[in-house]
Parts: C-alpha cells; sequence; structure tokens
C-alpha cells in the first residue's frame, strides 16, 4: 500500500489511535506500506504520544501483508479523492483482506 493522499491508512490510523487510547483493551494499529506522505504520518503519531500503538512497517513482502491480514481483528481502508480528483478504484490489498476473512471498514470512495 502506498502511505498517500488516497491510500488515507495513516490518517485513520492516527485518529483512530487517538480515539482508542483510553481504551481497557490493549490494541495496535499496523500500517505497512510506504509514500510521500509516511515522515508526515510518523510525526503525528509521535505527537499524539502514540508511538506504542501506531506501528509503520514500510514496504512488505506479499506473504507478509498476507500473515498480517491473517493476524488482524479488522482491515481498515479509508479511501479519499486527492484535491486533484485522483483516487484509489477498487485496492488489491482489500480485495486480499476479504479473501483472508478479515472484516473490512472502507470509504465509500473504494466503489463498495
Amino acid at each position: 500500500m502506498r502511505v498517500t493522499i488516497t491510500g488515507g491508512a495513516g490518517f485513520i490510523g492516527a485518529n483512530l489511535a487517538a480515539h482508542l487510547s483510553g481504551a481497557a483493551d490493549p490494541f495496535e494499529v499496523v500500517v505497512i506500506g510506504n509514500g510521500p506522505l509516511a515522515d508526515q504520518l510518523r510525526c503525528r503519531r509521535d505527537a499524539l504520544g502514540l508511538e506504542y500503538h501506531v506501528n509503520f512497517r514500510g514496504a512488505a513482502a506479499h506473504e507478509e501483508v498476507v500473515e498480517q491480514l491473517h493476524r488482524s481483528a479488522v482491515f481498515v481502508l479509508p479511501c479519499r479523492v486527492a484535491g486533484d480528483g485522483d483516487r484509489d478504484t477498487l485496492p488489491t490489498v482489500l480485495l486480499e483482506a476479504m479473501a483472508c476473512g478479515v472484516p473490512i471498514i472502507v470509504t465509500a470512495h473504494t466503489g463498495l
């Protein structure tokens, strides 16, 4: 996954973790991928004090992505439309999550 405006994963990761940080149960948000917003999102995570909850793994081999999907309780893909109109249509990683039987949460921008 590319950490971009259209992918949106890091934004939801930091925001979700901020809301869950007071939860009694431990949790981890894992962001797999790289892109032009990765450093900005790490800074946001750090500013929110969520270093122990939001883990940026960077680029990963397909096998590692599938392994992580099988360990996940939910897959979140908050696609957004960029200012120039660029958007994801049907990201492959979404199909992979569905194939692994992981519950998914997506925005309407993916066409689902």
